[in-house]
């Protein structure tokens, strides 16, 4: 099962789409089926007569053999190719042998109608619709040429009873056949639109994990520095359009070296995402916090003066230093304040703001200076 499978699979690779590898296996099948089945009907022309029907097992045999030829021609990628040839194989050499036995009147016989349809599905089929409607369409044209094939044609070489027998084999095989390979069909298109359903999805969930890692800082969850940069210039330029004004909050925990190395990173990793809970649980909604670089985060307050931004600072250092972190670790921070100034350029407000927290660490830390 596993090489009928591969061998329908023949040409088809990871970088196709769906509806590309659907239609290459559809081509596939339908020349290993084409095939199979003129080696049928010549088995079963030399039974009946191999005497009268020799050229026929002949041409069958031929064809049925270059059928394969489709299969290599999606192997190396010929798709289209592949497609017209088995077309024309499945095709011409039937129309043919039957011009040349029963005369032209009689035209395309509905033995191999769905070969001769099935190519053409496969080549320009997008959708279940256009399925429905090639499937509908050979149905409708498997009746109309039952109704035009002449009565006797056939009896010139077979019996009447052999007659009987052939038309209605032939008229069940290719009803069966076609409804075999429109349910087939169908099930492609349901696996793969699955498989779609599912790609796309994952796509969606590395999209947003893409996302979230470009704008957020993998540890602690806040802001990382390449988002806040955005953040800043978009309140900057919103600022000078609209004559409004920000105020920034830069801290840096006090001593922190001493934690990780007296307790370990992991211990001082679980205290910096602890660290911005506390922070983003005293801000409002449109502040926001990011990790600056280390132990050093600033945070961003839109509309907030240079007095209210020392309020919230103040009030952030005193609920960091009452909270008790994991192992029953306390710390402190020193801040840093600033308002910017109307068409202050970053580099000199970010000074100001850097100058202030220096400010604090040399007083003695764990106290806020603008």
């Amino acid at each position: 099962m596993g090489k009928i499978k591969s061998l329908f699979n023949l040409g088809t690779t990871s970088n196709q789409t769906g509806n590309q590898q659907r239609m290459i296996m559809l081509t596939n099948m339908a020349a290993v089926i084409g095939a199979f089945s003129y080696f049928g009907f010549a088995l079963n022309f030399a039974f009946i007569n191999l005497s009268v029907f020799w050229p026929v097992i002949i041409y069958d045999s031929i064809f049925g053999i270059m059928l394969f030829i489709t299969l290599v021609f999606n192997a190396k990628r010929k798709h289209v190719l592949a497609s017209v040839w088995v077309n024309l194989m499945t095709g011409f050499p039937v129309f043919f042998i039957l011009w040349s036995y029963l005369g032209f009147q009689v035209g395309n016989h509905y033995l191999f109608v769905v070969f001769a349809i099935l190519p053409l599905v496969t080549i320009y089929n997008r959708s279940k619709r256009c399925m429905i409607f090639f499937g509908a369409s050979n149905i409708a044209f498997l009746l109309l040429i039952l109704n035009h094939v002449p009565a006797n044609s056939l009896t010139v070489y077979i019996p009447d009873n052999i007659v009987t027998i052939i038309y209605y084999f032939s008229m069940i095989f290719t009803l069966s056949l076609m409804i075999i390979m429109f349910l087939l069909y169908t099930l492609l298109i349901d696996r793969y639109e699955k498989d779609l359903i599912e790609k796309s999805n994952n796509l969606q969930k590395l999209y947003e994990e893409v996302s979230r890692l470009a704008r957020e800082d993998p540890l602690t969850g806040a802001f990382n520095r390449r988002k806040m940069d955005e953040l800043i210039q978009s309140e900057t330029t919103r600022s000078d359009r609209y004559k409004t004004f920000f105020s920034m909050i830069i801290f840096d925990l006090d001593d922190f070296k001493e934690i990780n190395d007296r307790y370990g990173h992991d211990v001082g990793d679980g205290v910096l995402v602890q660290l911005i809970e506390v922070v983003k649980s005293d801000l409002r909604s449109v502040d926001a916090v990011g990790r600056w670089g280390g132990e050093e985060f600033v945070i961003l307050l839109p509309g907030i003066k240079i007095h209210q931004a020392i309020f919230v600072a103040q009030r952030v250092l005193t609920k960091i230093a009452k909270t008790e972190f994991s192992g029953g670790i306390h710390i402190t921070a020193s801040f840093g304040v600033a308002q910017r100034m109307t068409g202050e350029s970053f580099e000199n407000f970010y000074r100001r703001l850097d100058q202030a927290m220096y400010k604090a660490k040399s007083n003695g830390k764990n106290q806020v200076c603008y």
